[in-house]
């Protein structure tokens, strides 16, 4: 039997963190952060960078070429409308504007499940801890993700292989028992 579980998802809306022991669910806690919020930084600074107001969709586009906490090279160019002249303005946004936004967004969650992990009784958190913590949904994409995590909690992250499956194969696993 498995013992011990720590799981991380990080969905759309929100980051869910789960301890299971003994296949049972010990202690759960849902926060309000998730790749819609990681989108809406992005439009955000693109509005106050670059004097440029985009879509949604184009800052989700750049959020999946450029969504990551290392401030890379990577670049994409976005069109949206100019703020002062309302024309049309193609901008480039670099992986280096982004990341030191989201990584101080990212690094308030886990301020937050650092807490709910001091919640834990010491067993349970230093067995889940020492097993690593599974790190699911389509959020757990974002580069870098997994090496903040391993920073801070002194664990290994093991990356869900289809983050963005896992809820529905779960689903009809539940569904066929």
């Amino acid at each position: 039997t498995l013992k011990d579980i720590c799981i991380l998802d990080i969905g759309a809306q929100k980051s869910e963190i789960a301890i299971f022991s003994l296949q049972e669910l010990i202690q759960a806690k849902s926060y309000r952060w998730g790749g819609v919020m990681v989108s809406e930084q992005l439009q955000k600074i693109v509005r106050n960078t670059h004097q440029c107001v985009i879509s949604w969709h184009a800052a989700e586009e750049a959020k999946k070429a450029l969504g990551t906490l290392l401030s890379g090279k990577q670049k994409i160019a976005v069109t949206g409308k100019d703020l002062v002249t309302q024309a049309s303005k193609t901008v480039i946004v670099t992986a280096q504007e982004f990341a030191p936004e989201f990584a101080v967004s990212f690094n308030e969650l886990l301020d937050n499940i650092e807490q709910f992990m001091a919640l834990l009784p010491s067993e349970v958190a230093v067995s889940v801890l020492d097993k690593g913590m599974y790190v699911t949904g389509a959020g757990s994409q974002l580069g870098g993700i997994d090496q903040a995590i391993t920073q801070k909690f002194k664990c290994s992250v093991i990356l869900a292989q289809n983050p963005e499956l896992d809820v529905i194969v779960g689903l009809q696993a539940l569904h066929k028992l």
